[in-house]
């Protein structure tokens, strides 16, 4: 279980950060358009994400030996 809840976290952690790099390049968009916000919102989701399965990992009891 801790195995799976680190590696959740990290992928969720590297989807956060691509889509907040994503944001940034389209920031320049006009408000009309498609991209406007919405890679930041899925960017802060993702995060959200990571931060809670780090937390489960911490709570996690430790691996059976």
């Amino acid at each position: 279980m801790r195995t799976y809840l680190a590696v959740t976290g990290i992928l969720f952690g590297l989807f956060a950060v691509m889509h907040f790099v994503i944001a940034w390049q389209h920031g320049h968009a006009p408000v009309g358009s498609e991209w406007w916000g919405w890679p930041a919102l899925i960017g802060v989701l993702s995060a959200a994400l990571a931060a809670w399965a780090f937390r489960l990992l911490r709570r996690a009891p430790p691996a059976a030996p």
